[in-house]
């Protein structure tokens, strides 16, 4: 072969050479390209990428946000990813390579891990990715997951509101109609023990009933105040002077091993309150402290306090109970006792849980609903074997509104002398409470037309009007409502006295009623002096 054919020869095999050369730096431009494109998109993503083989060993790793590892990559390169995890967590992780190892299929994994900033939570997308090489791809979320807890959350105290409020409802209606029968069996027996000699086997008996009734009706008190509403008669108070009257009751109430201590501020202002359901709700934590420390006995203390509270930063252990923003006075019980554990503590204030015996009536389900009545909430603070205790907060009065500076007096209808006779027209859809009522009215010398609804009592207050001194209106009637009946009544005569009654408490009425024009109030169940008492009031 001649030199010009060789040297020919070679310079097409450098310029093919050449050709490849040039044709390899495009295909690596290309290459370099996707690797960088594809490397810009997964850094986009907040994940971070495991390369693994097949035993585990972390041969590369990618994150964009180089801040999300809490520690240095340099740290877990070259390491096996089971032995970086919690045992716990490489026991999983183990299964999960033990899977892929098997089968090409991926496997989803999910699990915490506790961090410097707290406990993260984690799902792992775990590939096998071509023979040798296992991908896993971790995801954190953590904010899913406190936001699935917290929807869960609230689900439950949804779910445990809607129990307490359909309970409230049902004792509610319960206590209304329990105290509607007794309107009749109080009402007798006091007419019954009018009549009887004083000394007799009789009277005794009747005193009995009288008592046994009365008993009945403080029971439908703490339904009512269970289902919200049983606020009777408003007062300005200050708790720390209640407490302070109640001393010798407390004192006796707890046992003899435990020492009562009060740190009660004077400097505290009023609250608007119900006197007597505030004094239950006191006995009733003073009892429940006292018997949490009934083995060895402990100490017991009730303090006072003025807090102002900032919008949404007290709570109460009611699950939708929020201090607004404004001033309380906290009323505090604290007991060295046995204490309760969470589960304990969360049934509390169910009516139908107790760590006593049966038959306590509602206890700690009627202090709640007492408190809330007042627009107040409660916490509970318990640890099981280092006591427990418990506040109520009760709004600060804004008002310059005194407290009662005397205690009523009742006159009972055989010695009242300034009461003058007159007509009265009685509202109620009962029949034997019509007819008891229209005896006690009649004891005092009364005049008494009935009615049975409210159709019925304005045909007869449209034609009588001129002559009925005074009304008494059931709130509950069939037809025309008691509220109805009202606003007719005072379109046919705006002066018309109007005394209202219900199974219900006065607080509810006066929500019910905005006019201010209704005479008086009355609640079922009532003595005939309560009755005459209270159309001697308004008639005098």
């Amino acid at each position: 072969m001649s030199q010009p054919h060789i040297q020919t020869n070679l310079q097409m095999q450098v310029n093919s050479l050449k050709k490849e050369i040039e044709q390899l730096k495009e295909t690596n431009t290309v290459n370099e390209e996707k690797v960088l494109y594809l490397t810009s998109a997964l850094n986009a993503f907040p994940d971070l990428y495991f390369q693994l083989d097949a035993d585990g060993t972390i041969k590369s790793f990618l994150c964009g946000d180089k801040g999300k590892p809490y520690v240095s990559p340099d740290v877990f390169l070259g390491k096996k990813m089971q032995d970086m995890l919690p045992p716990e967590v490489s026991e999983v992780f183990m299964k999960t390579l033990h899977k892929l190892n098997k089968s090409p299929e991926p496997v989803i994994d999910e699990y915490s891990l506790d961090e410097p900033d707290g406990t993260h939570w984690y799902e792992t997308l775990n590939i096998r990715f071509q023979e040798k090489d296992r991908l896993v791809i971790v995801r954190d979320i953590s904010s899913q997951k406190k936001a699935l807890q917290e929807k869960n959350q609230m689900e439950l105290q949804f779910q445990h509101a809607q129990k307490l409020e359909s309970l409230g409802v049902l004792a509610g209606g319960i206590a209304h109609d329990f105290n509607n029968l007794l309107v009749g069996i109080l009402g007798y027996s006091d007419l019954a023990l009018m009549k009887a000699e004083p000394n007799s086997p009789i009277a005794e008996y009747l005193e009995q009933i009288q008592n046994a009734s009365e008993r009945a009706a403080e029971l439908c008190s703490q339904m009512l105040a269970y289902s919200g509403r049983g606020k009777f008669v408003i007062t300005s108070y200050k708790l720390s002077d209640l407490v302070e009257e109640m001393v010798h009751l407390l004192r006796i109430a707890t046992r003899k091993e435990v020492v009562l201590d009060l740190l009660l501020s004077k400097r505290i202002p009023r609250v608007k309150i119900d006197l007597s359901q505030i004094r239950q709700v006191i006995m009733n934590l003073v009892i429940n402290a006292s018997e949490s420390m009934e083995i060895n006995g402990g100490l017991l203390t009730i303090k006072t306090t003025l807090i102002t509270a900032k919008k949404n930063e007290i709570k109460g252990d009611y699950s939708e109970d929020i201090l607004s923003e404004g001033n309380y006075v906290c009323l505090e019980v604290t007991d060295t006792g046995e204490g309760m554990n969470e589960k304990t503590r969360k049934k509390i204030f169910d009516p139908f849980y107790t760590t006593k015996f049966t038959g306590r009536g509602l206890g700690l389900a009627a202090v709640l609903g007492i408190v809330r009545g007042h627009n107040g909430i409660i916490q509970v603070m318990s640890e099981q074997g280092k006591g427990s205790t418990f506040k109520v907060y009760l709004p600060v009065e804004n008002s310059e509104n005194k407290p009662d500076q005397d205690d009523e007096t009742t006159q009972s209808a055989e010695n009242s002398s300034a009461i003058s006779p007159g007509l009265i027209l009685v509202i109620d859809d009962e029949e034997e409470n019509r007819n008891v009522i229209s005896k006690m009215l009649d004891s005092a010398g009364y005049e008494v037309i009935l009615a049975c609804d409210g159709l019925e009592a304005l045909k007869i207050f449209n034609k009588e009007h001129s002559g009925i001194q005074a009304v008494l209106l059931d709130l509950t009637l069939p037809r025309l409502s008691g509220n109805q009946v009202f606003k007719e009544m005072k379109k046919i005569n705006p002066n018309a006295r109007i005394v209202l009654t219900s199974g219900f408490d006065e607080q509810e009425v006066s929500d019910l009623f905005n006019e201010t024009g209704f005479a008086g109030f009355i609640q079922k169940p009532f003595t005939t002096s309560n009755l005459i008492d209270e159309f001697n009031k308004i008639l005098e």
